[in-house]
């Protein structure tokens, strides 16, 4: 044993480390070379002597509580109020925005129609990527806004409110560990830098407003322009490979409507949404929490048997 452990090996270990490793795999299969187009940014290069505004975020408007709960026309009327009180037009920019892909993972476009106070307007259209998902599209669509107003002689020293539908955007931009908007966060700070006031504000979609309803044809164009090939994030390769399973998914099983008149048909709508509320007052006089509906006393679930029986609905 001694004189095993005192004689030199006939081949030496040499040491090797995760780099030379993946490059000996790399090598060895051929691989495409997949350098990342830029260096990966870890925080937001602002000067920190710099005394930047940070703009509001608005995720909700006085009177819509969830927008399932309420109809088409009483979402509008409130968005409009809101609009009118506000951010009237005599004294604020309004730039609304939309973004969209097709099937969702493909094919991005983002769509602005700014609406200056001397009642002109601007429209954009701009591509997001061959492989974009409907939030990145939504981004991009931001990010131009943002850039567009900064650039703009007119919004300095103005008050500036871009309005999305986009809620989930507007929750990353909240959170401080959302690296993947950092383009999109120098774009609102340098807004901020010329504009008096800045306001991200969330309004529904698809409810018939005009600026909103303009963008969202704006983002469709988008799409149809020659679109940038770009290496997606880990993040956005997973979002775009779920989406692709839920849109295969959907497509061959696809949902049954609503006879009266819904565009879905699930445990929600049927036993909640206002589309049903005169079929349920029969049963339901007063209002009742879906919960109680669905796992109360057996007297409540009868109740909702009988209701969903008496729908004749082929689910």
């Amino acid at each position: 044993m001694h004189k095993l452990i005192a004689s030199k090996p006939k081949k030496r270990l040499k040491r090797t480390n995760f780099t030379a490793s993946a490059l000996q795999i790399h090598k060895r299969l051929d691989l495409p070379d997949l350098k990342p187009d830029a260096p990966l940014q870890t925080s937001i290069d602002w000067p920190p002597w710099s005394q930047q505004s940070h703009p509001d975020i608005a995720k909700d408007i006085d009177g819509i509580s969830t927008k399932r709960s309420m109809s088409k026309s009483l979402l509008r009327c409130a968005t409009q109020d809101m609009l009118k009180e506000k951010y009237p037009s005599d004294h604020w920019i309004r730039a609304f925005t939309d973004g969209s892909a097709s099937e969702a993972i493909r094919d991005g476009g983002g769509g602005i129609y700014i609406e200056w106070p001397d009642k002109t307007s601007s429209s954009i259209s701009i591509p997001t990527g061959k492989h974009s998902t409907n939030y990145k599209a939504e981004i991009e669509a931001l990010q131009e806004a943002a850039r567009v107003l900064a650039n703009s002689e007119a919004t300095y020293n103005t008050k500036v409110v871009i309005l999305t539908d986009a809620r989930s955007v507007l929750e990353s931009l909240e959170s401080t560990k959302c690296l993947e908007l950092n383009a999109l966060i120098r774009a609102i700070m340098a807004l901020s830098s010329t504009a008096s006031k800045v306001v991200l504000q969330w309004i529904p979609g698809l409810i018939d407003i005009f600026g909103n309803d303009i963008a969202d044809e704006l983002a469709k164009e988008g799409g149809l322009m020659e679109q940038i090939q770009y290496s997606p994030s880990y993040k956005e390769a997973k979002t775009l490979i779920n989406s692709a399973i839920n849109y295969r998914w959907n497509e061959g099983h696809p949902k049954p409507n609503c006879p009266y008149g819904a565009s879905r048909l699930d445990t929600q709508h049927i036993l909640q949404d206002f589309q049903l509320e005169e079929a349920r007052r029969k049963y339901w006089p007063e209002p009742r929490e879906m919960n109680q509906k669905l796992y109360g006393s057996a007297l409540n679930l009868g109740i909702t048997a009988e209701f969903i029986n008496s729908l004749d609905l082929t689910i």
